[in-house]
């Protein structure tokens, strides 16, 4: 008895479905990254800190 487990599924559907969720998951890493470099205290705004 053979069982195929994604019969029913076509090779396309399941290609777009991990191309959208890579996407997606890249997507949010790259947001992420955005927003802890453009973060005030990642930035030399402040200047240097005083001495003591």
């Amino acid at each position: 008895m053979t069982i195929f487990f994604a019969s029913g599924y076509p090779f396309l559907n399941i290609f777009w479905t991990i191309l959208i969720f890579f996407a997606l998951v890249i997507w949010m890493v790259i947001m992420v990254l955005i927003d802890v470099f453009r973060a005030v205290t990642t930035t030399s705004q402040a200047g240097p800190r005083p001495p003591g």
